[in-house]
C-alpha cells in the first residue's frame, strides 16, 4: 500500500489494514512452509506493528511510516509462505456478515491459535515459534498472547456488534479452502472447524463500550507486561527487530 493512502485511510480502515498485517505475520510465522528468512521478516511484521500501532492510530507521522514498513514485511513474508487456516476461515465469513477481509481474519486469529496451543502435542518447535510470537506481542505466554488479541478486537470493535446465525456454521465449515489448511502446523478437521466457527460467531456478537484511541491496545498490554520476565532467547529474538 502507497504510504499516501496508508495516511489517508479512516481509523476504521486504518485499525482493520494493521491487524491484517498482524494476521499474515502470524500466519507466516508458524505456516509449516516457514523458513528461517521468512519468520525473521514476520517477526519485524508484527513487532513493529505492537511498538506502533497506538501512536500510529492517532496520526502520528513517523509511526505511520514504521506501520507501512511493517505491511511490506508482512506482505513479503505471507508471499513466501503461503496463507493457512486463520486466512481461509475468514473469506466466507466476511462476505457473510459483510466485514472486512482484515476484520474477519482477526477475529479468527486467536481462536485458531488457542486451538494449536491446546492440540500442540510434543511439537517443541512449534512451541518455540509460539513463544517467540508471544514476545513480539510483548505477553509472558502464548497464553497471554491469545488472549491479548481478542482484548484487541474487543477494543477496538466493541461496540459494533455484528448479528450472525449459528445456522450457518455448516456453510462456514464446507467454504475452507482444504490446500490452505495444509500450510496450518497443527491439523484442523470438519468438527474442530465447526467448534472454532461456533467461538468466533459468538466473539463477533461480543459488545463493550469502546476506551480512547490511547487506551485501545496499551490497555490490556500492560496487564500482560507486568511482572513479565522472557527467557533470554526471546528477548535477543525480539530485540534484534
Amino acid at each position: 500500500m502507497d504510504m499516501r493512502n496508508l495516511e489517508n485511510l479512516t481509523l476504521y480502515q486504518k485499525e482493520c489494514v494493521m491487524l491484517g498485517a498482524i494476521c499474515q505475520g502470524m500466519e507466516s510465522w508458524w505456516s509449516v512452509n516457514a523458513t528461517r528468512e521468512s519468520r525473521l521478516i514476520s517477526r519485524k511484521a508484527v513487532a513493529m506493528i505492537i511498538d506502533y500501532c497506538d501512536a500510529y492510530l492517532e496520526g502520528d507521522e513517523k509511526s505511520t511510516e514504521k506501520i507501512h514498513t511493517a505491511l511490506e514485511f508482512a506482505e513479503q513474508a505471507i508471499r513466501m509462505t503461503q496463507t493457512s487456516a486463520v486466512y481461509a476461515m475468514s473469506c466466507r465469513l466476511s462476505v457473510l456478515y459483510k466485514i472486512p477481509q482484515e476484520r474477519a481474519a482477526f477475529v479468527c486469529l486467536p481462536y485458531v491459535w488457542e486451538y494449536m496451543i491446546e492440540n500442540i502435542g510434543d511439537n517443541t518447535e512449534l512451541a518455540k515459534v509460539f513463544e517467540h510470537i508471544a514476545c513480539a506481542l510483548n505477553c509472558e505466554n502464548a497464553q497471554e498472547g491469545k488472549e491479548y488479541l481478542k482484548a484487541i478486537h474487543r477494543e477496538l470493535f466493541g461496540q459494533e456488534k455484528v448479528t450472525v446465525n449459528p445456522a450457518d456454521i455448516p456453510l462456514l465449515v464446507k467454504s475452507v479452502n482444504a490446500e490452505q489448511l495444509k500450510n496450518n502446523p497443527v491439523k484442523l478437521d470438519e468438527n474442530t472447524l465447526t467448534k472454532l466457527y461456533t467461538n468466533i460467531l459468538e466473539e463477533l456478537q461480543y459488545s463493550t463500550g469502546k476506551k480512547s484511541i490511547g487506551q485501545k491496545i496499551i490497555s490490556f498490554l500492560g496487564k500482560c507486561f507486568a511482572g513479565y520476565v522472557p527467557s533470554p532467547e526471546a528477548v535477543i529474538y525480539r530485540d534484534r527487530v
